[in-house]
Protein backbone atom coordinates (compact mmCIF):
# COMPACT_ATOMS: atom_id res chain seq x y z
CA UNK A 1 0.00 0.00 0.00
CA UNK A 2 2.97 2.19 0.43
CA UNK A 3 5.02 4.11 -1.98
CA UNK A 4 7.37 2.48 -4.58
CA UNK A 5 10.73 1.70 -3.44
CA UNK A 6 12.34 3.80 -5.84
CA UNK A 7 10.49 6.68 -4.29
CA UNK A 8 11.33 5.92 -0.70
CA UNK A 9 15.11 5.89 -1.79
CA UNK A 10 15.18 8.90 -3.25
CA UNK A 11 13.46 10.75 -0.16
CA UNK A 12 15.64 9.09 2.13
CA UNK A 13 19.07 10.06 -0.19
CA UNK A 14 18.06 13.68 -0.13
CA UNK A 15 17.68 13.30 3.77
CA UNK A 16 21.35 11.96 3.73
CA UNK A 17 22.46 14.33 1.84
CA UNK A 18 21.20 17.68 4.05
CA UNK A 19 22.30 16.23 6.94
CA UNK A 20 25.63 15.10 5.21
CA UNK A 21 26.33 18.83 3.97
CA UNK A 22 25.24 20.55 7.39
CA UNK A 23 27.68 18.76 9.23
CA UNK A 24 30.09 20.17 7.11
CA UNK A 25 28.40 23.25 7.62
CA UNK A 26 28.37 22.96 11.31
CA UNK A 27 31.95 21.91 11.56
CA UNK A 28 33.44 24.65 9.49
CA UNK A 29 30.94 27.16 11.93
CA UNK A 30 32.33 25.50 14.80
CA UNK A 31 35.92 25.83 13.79
CA UNK A 32 35.81 29.59 12.93
CA UNK A 33 33.76 30.24 15.68
CA UNK A 34 36.57 28.74 18.07
CA UNK A 35 39.35 30.52 15.97
CA UNK A 36 37.75 33.96 16.22
CA UNK A 37 37.28 33.65 19.80
CA UNK A 38 41.13 32.84 20.11
CA UNK A 39 41.48 35.75 17.97
CA UNK A 40 39.09 38.24 19.98
CA UNK A 41 41.36 37.15 23.15
CA UNK A 42 44.51 38.25 21.57
CA UNK A 43 47.13 40.39 23.82
CA UNK A 44 47.89 42.93 20.84
CA UNK A 45 50.48 44.25 22.76
CA UNK A 46 49.11 47.67 23.72
CA UNK A 47 45.36 49.29 25.08
CA UNK A 48 43.42 50.31 22.60
CA UNK A 49 40.41 51.61 24.89
CA UNK A 50 40.24 55.04 25.29
CA UNK A 51 42.35 56.02 22.31
CA UNK A 52 41.31 58.86 19.47
CA UNK A 53 43.02 58.43 16.35
CA UNK A 54 43.26 61.14 13.58
CA UNK A 55 45.67 61.36 10.70
CA UNK A 56 47.40 64.54 9.05
CA UNK A 57 49.43 65.45 6.08
CA UNK A 58 51.60 69.23 6.37
CA UNK A 59 52.23 70.61 3.07
CA UNK A 60 55.56 70.75 1.99
CA UNK A 61 55.31 74.31 0.85
CA UNK A 62 53.91 75.63 3.99
CA UNK A 63 56.16 72.99 6.15
CA UNK A 64 59.44 72.98 3.82
CA UNK A 65 61.89 72.73 6.94
CA UNK A 66 62.27 69.99 9.52
CA UNK A 67 61.98 72.42 12.42
CA UNK A 68 58.76 74.09 11.46
CA UNK A 69 57.31 70.34 11.22
CA UNK A 70 58.45 69.86 14.29
CA UNK A 71 57.37 72.99 16.02
CA UNK A 72 53.82 72.31 14.85
CA UNK A 73 53.81 68.78 16.39
CA UNK A 74 55.27 70.22 19.76
CA UNK A 75 52.53 73.12 19.33
CA UNK A 76 49.62 70.74 18.51
CA UNK A 77 50.25 67.94 21.13
CA UNK A 78 50.76 70.64 23.66
CA UNK A 79 47.11 72.36 22.93
CA UNK A 80 45.46 68.79 22.20
CA UNK A 81 47.04 67.31 25.73
CA UNK A 82 45.01 70.61 27.58
CA UNK A 83 41.53 69.69 26.26
CA UNK A 84 39.74 68.61 29.34
CA UNK A 85 39.27 64.76 29.04
CA UNK A 86 42.67 64.00 27.51
CA UNK A 87 45.36 62.65 29.76
CA UNK A 88 47.72 61.65 27.34
CA UNK A 89 48.95 62.71 23.34
CA UNK A 90 51.29 61.06 21.17
CA UNK A 91 52.44 61.64 17.18
CA UNK A 92 53.37 58.74 14.88
CA UNK A 93 53.71 57.77 11.66
CA UNK A 94 52.11 54.42 11.38
CA UNK A 95 49.39 52.75 13.72
CA UNK A 96 48.98 49.76 14.81
CA UNK A 97 46.55 47.48 12.46
CA UNK A 98 45.90 50.40 10.78
CA UNK A 99 47.36 48.59 7.35
CA UNK A 100 49.08 51.60 5.73
CA UNK A 101 51.56 54.31 6.88
CA UNK A 102 54.62 52.31 8.09
CA UNK A 103 58.21 51.36 6.37
CA UNK A 104 59.72 48.29 5.64
CA UNK A 105 63.12 47.85 5.14
CA UNK A 106 66.62 45.71 5.55
CA UNK A 107 68.59 46.55 8.86
CA UNK A 108 72.48 46.17 9.16
CA UNK A 109 73.88 44.62 12.49
CA UNK A 110 77.63 46.09 13.88
CA UNK A 111 79.38 43.19 14.01
CA UNK A 112 77.10 40.72 11.78
CA UNK A 113 77.42 39.79 8.55
CA UNK A 114 74.24 38.61 6.28
CA UNK A 115 73.58 37.44 2.85
CA UNK A 116 70.94 39.32 0.79
CA UNK A 117 68.45 36.44 1.45
CA UNK A 118 69.39 36.42 5.54
CA UNK A 119 69.40 40.15 6.14
CA UNK A 120 66.79 40.60 8.55
CA UNK A 121 63.63 43.26 7.85
CA UNK A 122 61.85 45.16 10.41
CA UNK A 123 59.19 47.53 10.57
CA UNK A 124 60.03 50.72 11.36
CA UNK A 125 58.16 53.48 13.01
CA UNK A 126 58.62 57.47 14.10
CA UNK A 127 57.70 58.03 16.71
CA UNK A 128 56.65 60.69 19.80
CA UNK A 129 58.62 60.59 22.93
CA UNK A 130 55.11 59.98 24.31
CA UNK A 131 54.62 56.83 21.67
CA UNK A 132 54.83 54.50 24.58
CA UNK A 133 52.92 55.61 27.20
CA UNK A 134 50.01 56.55 25.64
CA UNK A 135 49.62 53.45 23.51
CA UNK A 136 50.40 51.22 26.86
CA UNK A 137 53.66 49.67 25.26
CA UNK A 138 55.38 48.03 28.59
CA UNK A 139 59.33 48.98 28.79
CA UNK A 140 61.08 45.69 29.19
CA UNK A 141 64.58 47.37 29.66
CA UNK A 142 66.58 50.26 29.04
CA UNK A 143 64.71 54.05 28.63
CA UNK A 144 62.19 55.64 26.11
CA UNK A 145 62.65 58.42 24.10
CA UNK A 146 63.34 61.86 25.70
CA UNK A 147 63.06 65.44 24.57
CA UNK A 148 67.57 65.28 24.83
CA UNK A 149 67.14 62.69 21.72
CA UNK A 150 66.94 65.53 18.91
CA UNK A 151 68.61 66.34 15.76
CA UNK A 152 72.70 66.87 16.63
CA UNK A 153 71.98 64.40 18.96
CA UNK A 154 73.81 60.59 18.81
CA UNK A 155 71.10 59.08 16.87
CA UNK A 156 69.27 56.58 18.93
CA UNK A 157 66.16 53.78 18.38
CA UNK A 158 64.11 51.89 21.14
CA UNK A 159 63.83 47.74 19.49
CA UNK A 160 60.53 45.59 20.09
CA UNK A 161 61.93 42.17 22.08
CA UNK A 162 60.84 40.16 18.79
CA UNK A 163 64.27 42.34 17.03
CA UNK A 164 66.33 42.24 19.85
CA UNK A 165 65.97 37.70 19.92
CA UNK A 166 66.15 37.82 16.51
CA UNK A 167 69.46 40.33 15.95
CA UNK A 168 70.98 39.44 19.37
CA UNK A 169 69.79 35.89 20.42
CA UNK A 170 70.95 35.21 24.00
CA UNK A 171 72.72 38.76 24.57
CA UNK A 172 71.36 42.15 25.91
CA UNK A 173 70.47 44.37 23.07
CA UNK A 174 71.43 47.48 24.95
CA UNK A 175 74.43 49.27 23.56
CA UNK A 176 74.11 47.44 20.05
CA UNK A 177 74.28 49.77 17.11
CA UNK A 178 72.55 49.25 14.19
CA UNK A 179 71.83 50.93 10.74
CA UNK A 180 68.21 50.90 8.90
CA UNK A 181 66.87 54.74 8.90
CA UNK A 182 68.65 57.55 10.22
CA UNK A 183 72.45 56.60 9.36
CA UNK A 184 73.93 56.20 6.22
CA UNK A 185 77.13 54.11 5.86
CA UNK A 186 79.25 56.78 8.44
CA UNK A 187 77.20 56.41 11.17
CA UNK A 188 75.22 54.12 13.75
CA UNK A 189 72.08 54.51 16.07
CA UNK A 190 72.28 53.16 19.44
CA UNK A 191 69.57 50.49 21.04
CA UNK A 192 68.74 52.62 24.22
CA UNK A 193 65.21 50.71 25.13
CA UNK A 194 63.83 47.15 24.73
CA UNK A 195 59.79 47.03 24.59
CA UNK A 196 56.95 44.65 24.33
CA UNK A 197 55.86 43.45 21.19
CA UNK A 198 53.04 44.67 19.27
CA UNK A 199 50.76 43.39 16.49
CA UNK A 200 51.28 45.83 13.88
CA UNK A 201 49.88 44.11 10.63
CA UNK A 202 46.72 41.54 12.47
CA UNK A 203 46.31 39.85 15.25
CA UNK A 204 46.60 36.21 13.96
CA UNK A 205 50.10 37.21 12.71
CA UNK A 206 53.18 37.12 14.84
CA UNK A 207 54.57 39.96 16.13
CA UNK A 208 57.51 41.54 13.37
CA UNK A 209 60.82 43.06 13.89
CA UNK A 210 59.78 46.55 15.03
CA UNK A 211 62.41 49.00 14.97
CA UNK A 212 61.22 52.79 16.99
CA UNK A 213 62.82 56.33 16.01
CA UNK A 214 63.02 59.56 17.77
CA UNK A 215 60.36 62.29 16.51
CA UNK A 216 62.89 64.98 17.11
CA UNK A 217 65.67 63.19 15.32
CA UNK A 218 63.37 62.64 12.17
CA UNK A 219 60.13 65.45 12.06
CA UNK A 220 57.30 63.94 9.85
CA UNK A 221 55.06 65.06 7.34
CA UNK A 222 52.35 63.02 7.40
CA UNK A 223 51.34 61.60 10.86
CA UNK A 224 48.82 60.54 12.79
CA UNK A 225 47.90 61.82 16.38
CA UNK A 226 46.77 59.21 18.93
CA UNK A 227 45.22 60.84 22.08
CA UNK A 228 44.44 58.77 25.83
CA UNK A 229 41.11 59.88 26.92
CA UNK A 230 39.32 58.75 29.76
CA UNK A 231 35.90 58.76 28.57
CA UNK A 232 34.57 57.65 25.72
CA UNK A 233 36.98 59.09 23.05
CA UNK A 234 34.23 59.98 20.37
CA UNK A 235 33.00 63.11 22.40
CA UNK A 236 36.18 64.61 21.86
CA UNK A 237 36.96 65.15 17.82
CA UNK A 238 35.64 68.13 18.27
CA UNK A 239 37.46 69.47 20.90
CA UNK A 240 40.46 67.87 19.55
CA UNK A 241 40.06 69.20 15.49
CA UNK A 242 39.58 73.02 17.46
CA UNK A 243 42.75 72.70 19.04
CA UNK A 244 44.79 71.72 16.06
CA UNK A 245 42.48 73.88 13.93
CA UNK A 246 44.01 76.80 16.85
CA UNK A 247 47.85 75.73 15.45
CA UNK A 248 46.86 76.26 12.01
CA UNK A 249 43.33 76.68 10.42
CA UNK A 250 44.17 75.54 6.90
CA UNK A 251 45.46 72.11 8.44
CA UNK A 252 42.60 69.59 7.78
CA UNK A 253 42.64 66.65 10.23
CA UNK A 254 40.90 63.32 8.38
CA UNK A 255 40.86 59.43 9.29
CA UNK A 256 38.83 60.14 12.41
CA UNK A 257 38.71 57.07 14.44
CA UNK A 258 38.84 55.21 17.45
CA UNK A 259 41.27 52.02 17.95
CA UNK A 260 38.83 50.24 19.34
CA UNK A 261 37.43 51.02 15.38
CA UNK A 262 40.78 50.00 14.19
CA UNK A 263 40.92 47.06 16.08
CA UNK A 264 37.44 45.58 15.07
CA UNK A 265 38.30 46.52 11.14
CA UNK A 266 41.35 44.54 11.34
CA UNK A 267 39.08 41.42 12.15
CA UNK A 268 36.12 42.43 9.80
CA UNK A 269 37.14 39.58 7.27
CA UNK A 270 37.24 36.85 10.12
CA UNK A 271 33.71 38.19 11.43
CA UNK A 272 32.83 37.93 7.84
CA UNK A 273 33.52 34.22 6.90
CA UNK A 274 32.28 33.92 10.95
CA UNK A 275 28.79 34.95 10.34
CA UNK A 276 28.56 33.07 6.82
CA UNK A 277 29.48 30.01 8.03
CA UNK A 278 27.19 30.06 11.09
CA UNK A 279 24.60 31.56 9.11
CA UNK A 280 24.34 28.99 6.59
CA UNK A 281 25.21 26.20 9.21
CA UNK A 282 22.52 27.24 10.44
CA UNK A 283 20.05 27.20 7.72
CA UNK A 284 21.40 23.65 7.11
CA UNK A 285 20.68 22.20 10.49
CA UNK A 286 16.52 23.41 9.57
CA UNK A 287 16.26 22.12 6.36
CA UNK A 288 17.63 19.03 7.42
CA UNK A 289 15.26 18.83 10.47
CA UNK A 290 12.44 19.58 8.06
CA UNK A 291 13.26 17.06 5.48
CA UNK A 292 13.80 14.29 7.95
CA UNK A 293 10.46 15.45 10.01
CA UNK A 294 8.76 15.97 6.28
CA UNK A 295 9.77 12.21 4.87
CA UNK A 296 8.92 10.43 8.37
CA UNK A 297 5.59 12.23 8.34
CA UNK A 298 5.06 11.41 4.64
CA UNK A 299 6.10 7.83 5.53
CA UNK A 300 3.54 7.55 8.16
CA UNK A 301 0.72 8.71 6.61
CA UNK A 302 1.65 5.87 3.62
CA UNK A 303 1.89 3.57 6.35
CA UNK A 304 -0.99 3.92 8.15
CA UNK A 305 -3.28 0.71 7.37
CA UNK A 306 0.34 -1.30 8.12
CA UNK A 307 0.58 0.44 11.43
CA UNK A 308 -3.29 0.08 12.02
CA UNK A 309 -2.28 -3.71 11.74
CA UNK A 310 0.50 -3.65 14.13
CA UNK A 311 -1.44 -1.98 16.75
CA UNK A 312 -4.55 -4.68 15.79
CA UNK A 313 -2.22 -7.64 16.33
CA UNK A 314 -0.90 -6.23 19.98
CA UNK A 315 2.06 -4.18 19.08
CA UNK A 316 2.25 -1.40 22.04
CA UNK A 317 2.70 2.48 20.70
CA UNK A 318 5.99 2.74 22.33
CA UNK A 319 6.95 -0.03 19.91
CA UNK A 320 6.00 2.16 17.15
CA UNK A 321 7.80 5.28 18.58
CA UNK A 322 10.34 3.26 18.18
CA UNK A 323 9.90 1.99 14.42
CA UNK A 324 9.57 5.77 13.26
CA UNK A 325 12.23 7.19 15.22
CA UNK A 326 14.41 4.26 13.98
CA UNK A 327 13.70 4.58 10.53
CA UNK A 328 14.89 8.36 11.14
CA UNK A 329 17.70 8.37 12.92
CA UNK A 330 19.32 5.35 10.47
CA UNK A 331 18.86 8.01 7.66
CA UNK A 332 20.12 11.01 9.94
CA UNK A 333 23.34 8.57 10.83
CA UNK A 334 24.20 7.32 7.39
CA UNK A 335 24.13 11.34 6.92
CA UNK A 336 26.44 11.77 9.44
CA UNK A 337 28.45 9.02 8.08
CA UNK A 338 29.23 10.39 4.74
CA UNK A 339 29.00 13.98 6.56
CA UNK A 340 32.28 13.46 8.69
CA UNK A 341 35.22 12.29 6.23
CA UNK A 342 33.48 15.25 3.73
CA UNK A 343 33.82 17.24 6.71
CA UNK A 344 37.47 16.37 7.56
CA UNK A 345 38.66 17.13 3.81
CA UNK A 346 36.43 19.89 3.04
CA UNK A 347 37.13 22.31 6.43
CA UNK A 348 40.94 22.36 5.03
CA UNK A 349 40.00 25.06 2.78
CA UNK A 350 39.27 27.20 5.86
CA UNK A 351 43.31 26.38 7.28
CA UNK A 352 44.34 30.10 6.02
CA UNK A 353 41.30 32.03 8.25
CA UNK A 354 41.99 29.90 11.66
CA UNK A 355 43.83 30.70 14.28
CA UNK A 356 45.59 28.66 16.74
CA UNK A 357 42.91 25.82 15.66
CA UNK A 358 43.44 22.84 13.47
CA UNK A 359 40.66 22.08 10.70
CA UNK A 360 40.76 18.34 12.83
CA UNK A 361 40.25 19.92 15.99
CA UNK A 362 37.98 17.11 17.43
CA UNK A 363 35.62 18.98 19.41
CA UNK A 364 34.20 20.80 16.28
CA UNK A 365 33.11 16.96 15.11
CA UNK A 366 32.14 16.49 18.08
CA UNK A 367 29.58 19.25 18.53
CA UNK A 368 28.60 18.90 15.07
CA UNK A 369 27.22 15.39 15.41
CA UNK A 370 25.56 15.53 18.46
CA UNK A 371 23.77 18.87 17.97
CA UNK A 372 22.42 17.27 14.28
CA UNK A 373 21.61 13.98 16.34
CA UNK A 374 19.96 16.09 18.51
CA UNK A 375 18.29 17.85 15.44
CA UNK A 376 17.52 14.03 13.94
CA UNK A 377 15.68 13.12 17.24
CA UNK A 378 13.46 15.95 17.89
CA UNK A 379 12.50 15.94 13.80
CA UNK A 380 12.05 12.24 14.42
CA UNK A 381 9.68 12.55 17.56
CA UNK A 382 6.27 14.41 16.19
CA UNK A 383 5.81 11.62 13.46
CA UNK A 384 6.61 8.87 15.76
CA UNK A 385 4.20 10.60 18.12
CA UNK A 386 1.22 10.79 15.73
CA UNK A 387 1.87 7.02 14.63
CA UNK A 388 1.67 5.97 18.51
CA UNK A 389 -2.15 7.78 18.30
CA UNK A 390 -3.65 5.65 15.15
CA UNK A 391 -6.37 3.71 15.87
CA UNK A 392 -6.17 0.46 14.52
CA UNK A 393 -9.87 0.33 13.27
CA UNK A 394 -9.35 3.80 12.07
CA UNK A 395 -6.41 2.45 10.23
CA UNK A 396 -7.72 -0.25 8.55
CA UNK A 397 -10.43 1.83 6.81
CA UNK A 398 -8.15 4.24 6.00
CA UNK A 399 -8.09 4.82 2.10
Amino acid sequence: AGASGRARRMRGGLVIAEFALSLVLLVGAALMLQSFRRLLNVDPGFRPGGLLTLSLNLPTNRYPESAQRLGFVEDMTARVGRVAGVTGVAVANAMPLAGAGGMNGGVTVEGQTFTASERPNAEKRIVSESYFRVLGIPLRRGRLFTPADRDGSPNVVVVSEATAQRLWPGEDALGKRIRSLACNSDCWEEVVGVVGDVHEAALYQAAQMEIYYPLRQLPLSGMHLLVRTTGDPGTLVEPVRRAVAAVDPLQPVFNVRTMQDIVSASVADRRLTTFLLTAFAMLAIVLAAVGIGGVLSYAVGQRTREIGLRMALGSAPGSVVRLVVTQGLWLAGLGLAIGLPAALVLVRALRAQLYEIAPSNPLAYVVGVAALTMVALGACYLPARRAARVAPMEALRYE
